[in-house]
């Protein structure tokens, strides 16, 4: 009994070794713009050409004594059921009139590798003639990202940001934020309030250092 016990612990350590030495292979890889259904397992839709990276910083908008303010970073590699994607993750703060809206900006460490810890996340591509949210001044090979956007306390609202980087502003950088709904809600809570705390619409954000 004592040989069989050795034994297994022998198995088990070389596994283990085997593991560490040889981690699970992220091949293929697939483009962003893949279609998120019949994905093979262990494919990994990444960002090949780093048209993420130009969004990943903290922006700003500010008009008067507002402003919004959102950081955002790229994680990689997140696990998506069978398969593995980069994704856009970040926080914000909105400050109405000089007074303190909301602000998630504290949960801005990005160690989570789980986007829904995030209060923005998403990695869908939108080009320039999409259908539902078309840019009549955007290249044709621009690519702009919706995110979904959730306020902590208002999330029967179902709001979703789409993200656009400003090729011809570089003094600060700048990008397009438009906040908008993803759908009307039918079933709202009892006397919940049916506006967002950061009001839709567009935004322009400049880089800060």
């Amino acid at each position: 009994m004592k040989n069989i016990r050795i034994l297994i612990l022998l198995l088990i350590s070389a596994i283990a070794c085997k593991a560490q030495k040889n981690p699970p292979a992220f091949e293929p890889q697939l483009p962003l713009d893949t279609k998120r259904y019949n994905i093979p397992s262990d494919h990994y839709i990444k960002d090949t050409n780093g048209v993420m990276n130009k969004f990943i910083g903290t922006w700003q908008f500010t008009l008067g004594n507002s402003s919004l303010t959102i950081r955002l970073a790229k994680k990689e590699h997140v696990p998506d059921g069978d398969y593995f994607e980069d994704m856009i993750v970040g926080e914000f703060k909105y400050i109405d009139n000089g007074t303190s809206i909301v602000n998630t900006l504290q949960n801005a460490n990005f160690n989570s590798n789980v986007v829904g810890d995030y209060h923005i996340g998403g990695n869908i591509i939108l080009k320039a003639d999409d259908y539902m949210y078309p840019c009549n001044n955007c290249n044709t090979n621009e690519h702009r990202f919706k995110l979904s956007f959730d306020d902590p306390e208002r999330h029967y609202l179902h709001s979703s940001i789409i993200i656009r980087y400003l090729t011809n502003e570089n003094n600060p950088e700048k990008i397009e934020v438009q906040l908008l709904t993803k759908q009307t809600e039918l079933f709202l809570p009892e006397n919940a309030p049916t506006t967002p705390r950061v009001p839709y619409g567009t935004y322009i954000l400049s880089k800060l250092p």
